[in-house]
């Protein structure tokens, strides 16, 4: 489901989330903080790019880490263009995913 306010406030989001319990994707802004630590029944998780952006940023503190982190996002992008240009379906996406994007995260 995509929601869409023209509103900034922490309004819209409540109300469109009040029965909701699980993991939900934002956009980074800072309104979805509130769930995190205030409702844990519900789990803003963030985009690829906002988490990619903040590894870039690290690459000057911690350059080992960041280039590790950022490697791998370059791995799950290249699965996921091969998933697109083999117009797979769910089914074999899933199975894609599962031999070489799951021992990305282990």
């Amino acid at each position: 489901m995509f929601i869409y306010d023209p509103g900034r406030g922490g309004t819209s989001p409540r109300e469109h989330l009040k029965n909701f319990k699980g993991k939900f994707q934002t956009e980074g802004y800072r309104v979805y903080e509130a769930f995190e630590s205030h409702e844990p029944e519900r789990w803003p998780i963030g985009r690829m790019a906002h988490i990619r952006r903040e590894f870039e940023q690290s690459l000057d503190n911690d350059a080992a880490r960041a280039t590790h982190a950022l490697e791998a996002m370059q791995k799950l992008n290249t699965i996921e263009r091969i998933a697109r240009e083999q117009q797979m379906d769910a089914k074999k996406q899933l199975a894609l995913r599962q031999e070489h994007a799951r021992p990305l995260f282990v």
